[in-house]
Protein backbone atom coordinates (compact mmCIF):
# COMPACT_ATOMS: atom_id res chain seq x y z
CA UNK A 1 0.00 0.00 0.00
CA UNK A 2 0.87 3.72 -0.54
CA UNK A 3 1.13 5.32 2.75
CA UNK A 4 2.65 8.87 1.45
CA UNK A 5 3.78 10.16 -1.45
CA UNK A 6 6.94 12.70 -1.46
CA UNK A 7 6.54 13.68 -4.39
CA UNK A 8 4.08 13.59 -7.57
CA UNK A 9 3.50 14.34 -11.11
CA UNK A 10 1.34 14.28 -13.42
CA UNK A 11 2.15 13.51 -17.30
CA UNK A 12 1.28 12.14 -20.26
CA UNK A 13 3.42 9.23 -21.00
CA UNK A 14 5.82 8.70 -18.53
CA UNK A 15 7.87 6.38 -20.20
CA UNK A 16 9.27 4.42 -17.31
CA UNK A 17 9.11 0.89 -17.46
CA UNK A 18 8.08 -1.37 -14.96
CA UNK A 19 5.99 1.28 -13.47
CA UNK A 20 2.90 -0.19 -11.66
CA UNK A 21 -0.70 2.17 -11.80
CA UNK A 22 -1.83 3.63 -8.44
CA UNK A 23 -5.16 2.02 -7.31
CA UNK A 24 -8.11 4.81 -6.76
CA UNK A 25 -7.84 5.51 -3.07
CA UNK A 26 -4.04 6.65 -3.46
CA UNK A 27 -4.68 8.65 -6.39
CA UNK A 28 -7.44 10.52 -4.24
CA UNK A 29 -5.67 10.76 -1.20
CA UNK A 30 -2.83 12.49 -3.83
CA UNK A 31 -5.61 14.26 -4.71
CA UNK A 32 -6.59 15.46 -1.65
CA UNK A 33 -3.41 15.80 -0.34
CA UNK A 34 -2.43 19.10 -3.00
CA UNK A 35 -5.63 20.55 -3.16
CA UNK A 36 -4.95 24.38 -2.39
CA UNK A 37 -6.27 25.21 1.56
CA UNK A 38 -9.12 27.99 0.46
CA UNK A 39 -8.61 31.22 2.07
CA UNK A 40 -10.37 32.16 5.27
CA UNK A 41 -13.62 34.30 4.68
CA UNK A 42 -13.40 37.52 6.97
CA UNK A 43 -16.52 37.97 9.44
CA UNK A 44 -17.79 40.58 9.74
CA UNK A 45 -17.85 41.80 13.39
CA UNK A 46 -21.09 43.96 12.57
CA UNK A 47 -24.87 42.73 13.67
CA UNK A 48 -26.93 42.06 10.37
CA UNK A 49 -29.61 44.29 11.99
CA UNK A 50 -27.75 47.19 12.84
CA UNK A 51 -26.65 47.35 8.98
CA UNK A 52 -30.26 46.91 8.02
CA UNK A 53 -31.45 49.71 10.23
CA UNK A 54 -29.17 52.23 9.08
CA UNK A 55 -30.02 50.83 5.19
CA UNK A 56 -26.69 49.20 4.67
CA UNK A 57 -26.12 45.76 3.15
CA UNK A 58 -24.56 42.83 5.27
CA UNK A 59 -21.26 42.89 3.41
CA UNK A 60 -20.76 46.90 4.59
CA UNK A 61 -17.36 47.82 5.81
CA UNK A 62 -17.19 49.53 9.30
CA UNK A 63 -16.26 52.88 7.84
CA UNK A 64 -19.37 52.84 5.23
CA UNK A 65 -21.10 52.16 8.84
CA UNK A 66 -19.93 55.08 10.37
CA UNK A 67 -20.58 57.74 7.37
CA UNK A 68 -24.13 56.44 7.24
CA UNK A 69 -24.58 56.82 11.16
CA UNK A 70 -23.24 60.28 10.75
CA UNK A 71 -25.63 60.98 8.17
CA UNK A 72 -28.55 59.77 10.26
CA UNK A 73 -27.09 61.87 13.00
CA UNK A 74 -27.30 65.16 11.00
CA UNK A 75 -30.36 64.47 9.37
CA UNK A 76 -31.80 63.82 12.78
CA UNK A 77 -30.22 67.02 14.10
CA UNK A 78 -31.42 69.17 11.47
CA UNK A 79 -35.16 67.26 12.39
CA UNK A 80 -35.11 68.79 15.65
CA UNK A 81 -33.86 72.35 15.02
CA UNK A 82 -36.87 72.56 12.44
CA UNK A 83 -39.44 71.53 14.76
CA UNK A 84 -37.39 73.23 17.86
CA UNK A 85 -36.55 70.48 19.65
CA UNK A 86 -34.37 70.48 22.43
CA UNK A 87 -31.91 67.51 23.05
CA UNK A 88 -33.91 66.91 26.47
CA UNK A 89 -37.21 66.70 24.75
CA UNK A 90 -39.79 64.04 25.26
CA UNK A 91 -40.36 61.18 23.59
CA UNK A 92 -44.18 62.34 23.37
CA UNK A 93 -43.40 65.66 22.81
CA UNK A 94 -41.01 64.68 19.62
CA UNK A 95 -44.27 62.16 18.28
CA UNK A 96 -46.89 65.23 18.56
CA UNK A 97 -44.02 67.54 16.53
CA UNK A 98 -44.12 64.44 14.17
CA UNK A 99 -47.88 64.19 14.27
CA UNK A 100 -48.22 68.22 13.13
CA UNK A 101 -45.66 68.25 10.97
CA UNK A 102 -47.55 65.27 8.86
CA UNK A 103 -50.78 67.31 9.23
CA UNK A 104 -49.19 70.24 8.12
CA UNK A 105 -48.00 68.00 4.59
CA UNK A 106 -51.29 66.59 4.33
CA UNK A 107 -52.98 70.03 3.84
CA UNK A 108 -50.15 71.21 1.78
CA UNK A 109 -50.55 67.49 -0.57
CA UNK A 110 -54.45 68.55 -0.41
CA UNK A 111 -54.39 72.15 -0.92
CA UNK A 112 -51.92 71.70 -4.48
CA UNK A 113 -54.36 68.70 -5.65
CA UNK A 114 -57.25 71.31 -5.63
CA UNK A 115 -58.52 72.48 -8.82
CA UNK A 116 -57.34 76.27 -9.40
CA UNK A 117 -60.22 78.48 -10.08
CA UNK A 118 -59.80 79.75 -13.35
CA UNK A 119 -61.72 83.10 -12.57
CA UNK A 120 -58.90 83.91 -10.44
CA UNK A 121 -55.71 82.18 -12.05
CA UNK A 122 -54.68 81.82 -15.46
CA UNK A 123 -51.84 79.85 -17.83
CA UNK A 124 -48.32 80.84 -17.61
CA UNK A 125 -48.44 80.53 -21.26
CA UNK A 126 -51.01 83.05 -20.94
CA UNK A 127 -48.95 85.24 -18.81
CA UNK A 128 -45.69 84.89 -21.07
CA UNK A 129 -47.63 85.67 -23.68
CA UNK A 130 -48.96 89.15 -22.31
CA UNK A 131 -45.29 90.08 -20.91
CA UNK A 132 -44.09 89.42 -24.90
CA UNK A 133 -46.95 91.55 -26.04
CA UNK A 134 -46.40 94.40 -23.47
CA UNK A 135 -42.47 94.84 -23.72
CA UNK A 136 -43.26 94.96 -28.32
CA UNK A 137 -46.12 97.55 -27.42
CA UNK A 138 -43.71 99.25 -25.26
CA UNK A 139 -41.30 98.99 -28.06
CA UNK A 140 -43.39 100.60 -30.56
CA UNK A 141 -44.42 103.22 -28.08
CA UNK A 142 -40.87 103.86 -27.16
CA UNK A 143 -40.32 104.44 -31.46
CA UNK A 144 -43.43 106.56 -31.88
CA UNK A 145 -42.14 109.33 -28.85
CA UNK A 146 -38.61 109.23 -30.49
CA UNK A 147 -39.73 110.10 -33.64
CA UNK A 148 -42.51 112.58 -32.14
CA UNK A 149 -39.13 114.35 -30.46
CA UNK A 150 -36.94 114.04 -33.31
CA UNK A 151 -39.40 115.14 -36.21
CA UNK A 152 -39.79 118.86 -35.10
CA UNK A 153 -36.30 118.91 -33.91
CA UNK A 154 -35.13 118.31 -37.56
CA UNK A 155 -37.75 120.75 -39.31
CA UNK A 156 -36.99 124.10 -36.48
CA UNK A 157 -32.77 123.07 -36.74
CA UNK A 158 -32.32 121.74 -33.08
CA UNK A 159 -31.20 118.66 -34.64
CA UNK A 160 -28.80 118.37 -38.11
CA UNK A 161 -29.50 115.52 -40.46
CA UNK A 162 -26.22 113.73 -39.62
CA UNK A 163 -27.05 113.85 -35.95
CA UNK A 164 -30.86 111.90 -36.40
CA UNK A 165 -28.81 108.09 -35.94
CA UNK A 166 -27.18 109.28 -32.45
CA UNK A 167 -30.42 111.04 -31.38
CA UNK A 168 -32.47 107.67 -31.66
CA UNK A 169 -30.02 105.43 -30.11
CA UNK A 170 -30.15 107.77 -27.33
CA UNK A 171 -33.69 107.97 -27.48
CA UNK A 172 -34.01 104.06 -27.72
CA UNK A 173 -31.93 103.83 -24.54
CA UNK A 174 -33.26 107.25 -22.48
CA UNK A 175 -36.08 108.90 -24.11
CA UNK A 176 -36.01 111.69 -21.15
CA UNK A 177 -32.50 112.38 -22.05
CA UNK A 178 -33.09 112.84 -25.73
CA UNK A 179 -36.40 114.81 -24.41
CA UNK A 180 -33.91 117.21 -22.10
CA UNK A 181 -31.26 117.29 -24.92
CA UNK A 182 -33.93 118.80 -27.07
CA UNK A 183 -35.28 120.85 -24.97
CA UNK A 184 -31.86 122.95 -24.52
CA UNK A 185 -31.06 122.77 -27.86
CA UNK A 186 -30.84 126.22 -29.62
CA UNK A 187 -33.12 126.18 -33.58
CA UNK A 188 -30.90 126.92 -36.64
CA UNK A 189 -33.14 129.51 -38.00
CA UNK A 190 -31.24 128.48 -41.48
CA UNK A 191 -31.84 125.06 -41.24
CA UNK A 192 -35.59 125.78 -40.57
CA UNK A 193 -36.71 126.03 -44.51
CA UNK A 194 -35.18 127.02 -48.00
CA UNK A 195 -34.22 130.14 -49.92
CA UNK A 196 -37.01 129.35 -52.54
CA UNK A 197 -39.22 128.98 -50.11
CA UNK A 198 -39.81 125.38 -51.60
CA UNK A 199 -40.32 126.53 -55.23
CA UNK A 200 -37.78 125.50 -58.32
CA UNK A 201 -34.36 127.77 -58.67
CA UNK A 202 -35.43 128.43 -61.93
CA UNK A 203 -38.06 130.49 -60.88
CA UNK A 204 -36.07 133.33 -59.19
CA UNK A 205 -35.63 132.02 -55.89
CA UNK A 206 -37.19 133.96 -53.24
CA UNK A 207 -38.31 137.17 -55.76
CA UNK A 208 -40.24 134.49 -57.70
CA UNK A 209 -43.38 135.36 -56.39
CA UNK A 210 -44.58 136.85 -59.57
CA UNK A 211 -43.95 134.02 -61.89
CA UNK A 212 -45.49 130.55 -61.84
CA UNK A 213 -43.87 127.47 -60.45
CA UNK A 214 -42.81 125.76 -63.50
CA UNK A 215 -39.75 123.97 -64.13
CA UNK A 216 -36.78 125.26 -66.12
CA UNK A 217 -37.80 122.47 -68.86
CA UNK A 218 -41.30 124.28 -68.63
CA UNK A 219 -39.92 127.72 -68.78
CA UNK A 220 -36.92 126.91 -71.80
CA UNK A 221 -40.41 125.48 -74.21
CA UNK A 222 -42.33 128.61 -72.67
CA UNK A 223 -39.30 130.92 -74.56
CA UNK A 224 -39.29 129.11 -77.31
CA UNK A 225 -42.55 129.68 -78.16
CA UNK A 226 -43.08 133.00 -77.12
CA UNK A 227 -45.17 132.25 -73.89
CA UNK A 228 -44.78 133.99 -71.55
CA UNK A 229 -44.56 131.79 -68.01
CA UNK A 230 -48.24 132.99 -66.65
CA UNK A 231 -49.83 131.96 -70.37
CA UNK A 232 -48.09 128.65 -69.84
CA UNK A 233 -49.20 128.09 -66.73
CA UNK A 234 -52.69 128.46 -67.62
CA UNK A 235 -52.47 126.75 -70.22
CA UNK A 236 -50.97 123.94 -68.42
CA UNK A 237 -53.84 123.58 -65.65
CA UNK A 238 -56.15 123.72 -68.27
Amino acid sequence: EVLRVLMGALTNNPAISGMQALDQMAVAASRHFFTPKPPETTVNPLPDKLLAAIGLPAESTEDAAVAACTALKAQADAARTGLKLGDSTTADAVAAACASLQTAVAAAAAADAVKPDPAKYVPTAVVDQLKTDLAALSARQQARDVDDLIAPALADGRLLPAQEQWARDLGKANVAALSGYLKTATPVAALAGTQTQGRSPANGGAGGDTKPNLTADELAVAAACGITPEAFATGKAG
